[in-house]
């Protein structure tokens, strides 16, 4: 926790503008050590007491250092001035880099501006009114002209533009590609086309650009290429490429290169035209394509993790329309195991008058799907009250599958398989949601079975509907809306797309195995965004979730780090580290 608040010190904080001024390293060092005590007081004295500082004090106050400058808190597209807040610190990291690689000097750039405003959900918030930091009054039209986050990706072109880099990666969402804007003559024009012609030539579109004085620096162009295939995608400028652009050629499916979800972005390679100078162009293109994996499932992913039970947070009481809190009552597993077996009493005795009703108008295959739903639902309760959760347990009915040490296993696991899982404790859940979670997942099962008899009439995921028929419609106002708010992510397909809302509820994912009656864990999120094992995520539960939900994942970032090495070896560069 601390280490996160110390990573919040930023170039903008006056303490540490002074200590960047210290040219001297002892004496910095020496001035931090006064700044953590002043800022974090008696914090930074039981830290250093606790891992014995006097001893290794220079070599902490260096990775502190490092770490500070590594994570730099900076606003894009604030009024703090650019040439302090952001192009100086970068301009000084590139050249240390060149100092310390000599005839190294070039650099790689990779990351997006916001997504929020061309993403679908975004785009239904605006049209309805909802408005993100007060920007307009809410009820008034607002388009996507006027939000301000539209163009923040100017200032990405203001960051190519200072480092002028040999490539760069851009990532956004798959909304992008839909987004439409009146431009500055009243035509209807797409986001992405704009964002591509100007990241073609980023000096030029700032020159144009009414919304910002940035003077430009460089007037180096870019080819943008398809990760996907760019010698069927690519854009060198002329207007009759980008006519003949196909947006979809530039989303990336994350499922089809190993990574277990339903995951799709936009990511776009920018190559410096100067330095292709001579390069049989043919040849560099064929070298931009991602290879395609196996798709994998949750299954594959998670079921090597040992499973835990939720804890109970609450009791709902209709009358106090709230939950009743318990979950620090020293009693909570009994109170846990009682909540959750009143639950699945009053949901088979529910289902035993929804299969007496199917036989009496003769919906047989509904009457067999409730009748699997029970019978998988007391196995389930089986399972929850007798099993041992820490020695021997096996999932409640998984579907077979023959496991093998996998690309997937082996990166995820890396050095880390003989060590307890870290962020692995279960979020607790209320009495109501444990009962709608074992229901929805033995649902689940029992459709899989459905569907390999060949009967497919029945929705893959439970809706609101199918809840209300086993008494446990949520009481929300809202029924038309996220209608299949709570979903199980099936062990024999890939996930949902993980995003930042796991933070604030789990029931958009729910674990498979309803034995264990719960969401995912931080880390079974991780495992389907493919972080390795050894990597912890600090902050709160709710902080966790949101890194876990904002990241790329690392499988695939590092089957685009292949393609730029590539690319890099095509264009004859340098490289600042020994790649043999």
């Amino acid at each position: 926790m601390l280490l996160g608040r110390l990573l919040e010190l930023s170039p903008s904080c006056d303490s540490f503008a002074e200590l960047e001024k210290i040219r001297d390293s002892e004496g910095r060092l020496t001035a931090l050590d006064a700044l953590l005590l002043r800022e974090f007081a008696e914090e930074w004295e039981v830290f250093c007491y606790s891992i014995n500082y006097g001893k290794e004090k220079r070599e902490i106050l260096e990775a502190l250092w490092h770490a500070i400058q590594e994570a730099r808190c900076i606003e894009l597209g604030g009024s703090n001035d650019e040439e302090t807040i952001l192009f100086r610190p970068l301009s000084a990291r590139l050249s240390e880099h060149e100092k310390s690689h000599e005839g190294v000097n070039h650099a790689v750039l990779i990351g997006g501006p916001p997504c929020q405003a061309y993403s679908n959900v975004g785009r239904i918030r605006r049209t309805k009114g909802n408005v993100v930091n007060n920007i307009r009054t809410a009820g008034e039209k607002w388009t996507l002209m006027d939000d301000p986050r539209s163009w923040l990706y100017l200032e990405y072109l203001k960051i190519l533009d200072r480092t002028s880099p040999a490539i760069f990666v851009m990532e956004n969402v798959k909304g992008m590609l839909s987004a439409k804007f009146e431009n500055e003559n009243g035509d209807v024009e797409l986001v992405w086309k704009r964002i591509v012609q100007d990241l073609h030539s980023p000096h030029e579109a700032i020159d144009k650009s009414t919304r910002t004085d940035y003077q430009p620096t460089s007037d180096k162009q870019y080819m943008i290429c398809s990760l996907v295939d760019a010698e069927k995608c690519h854009f060198n400028g002329s207007p009759e490429e980008l006519e003949n652009l196909d947006p979809k050629d530039f989303v990336i499916k994350a499922s089809d290169y190993g990574v277990p979800q339903h995951r799709e972005r936009v990511i776009l390679l920018g190559i410096r035209k100067d330095l292709i100078g001579k390069i049989d162009l043919k040849d560099l293109l064929s070298q931009i394509k991602m290879e395609k994996s196996k798709k994998t499932d949750v299954l594959e992913a998670i079921s090597d993790i040992p499973p835990h039970r939720s804890y109970l947070t609450g009791l709902f009481t209709p009358e106090r329309k709230r939950p009743l809190h318990v979950r620090n009552d020293k009693e909570n597993s009994p109170k846990w195991q009682r909540a959750l077996s009143e639950q699945t009493e009053a949901i088979k005795s529910r289902i035993s008058v929804i299969i007496d009703e199917c036989m009496s108008c003769n919906d047989n295959d509904r009457a067999e799907l409730y009748g699997d739903i029970k019978d998988i639902l007391e196995s389930a309760h089986k399972a929850q009250r007798h099993s041992d959760f820490n020695n021997g347990y096996a999932w409640v009915e998984a579907p077979p599958k023959s496991f093998s040490e996998t690309h997937l296993n082996t990166w995820c696991r890396g050095k880390w398989p003989d060590y307890e899982l870290l962020n692995s404790d279960p979020r607790g859940h209320m009495d109501t949601d444990l009962g709608r979670y074992v229901f929805a997942a033995c649902y689940a099962i029992a459709v899989r079975k459905m569907y390999a008899k060949g009967k497919k009439q029945f929705r893959e995921q439970i809706d609101l509907d199918e809840l209300e028929k086993v008494g446990l419609l949520p009481a929300h106002n809202n029924r038309k809306s996220f209608i299949d708010r709570f979903k199980v992510q099936r062990a024999e397909h890939p996930a949902s797309t993980i995003t930042s809302h796991i933070s604030k509820d789990g029931h958009y994912f729910i674990h498979p195995d309803p034995g264990q009656c719960r969401s995912f864990t931080v880390r079974e999120a991780a495992r389907i965004q493919t972080f390795p094992d050894d990597y912890f995520f600090e902050g709160s539960k709710v902080q966790q979730y949101v890194q876990v939900g904002n990241a790329v994942p690392p499988l695939l970032a590092n089957k685009i780090g292949e393609v730029v090495f590539r690319v890099f070896e095509s264009l004859k560069l340098t490289f600042p580290f020994n790649v043999k």
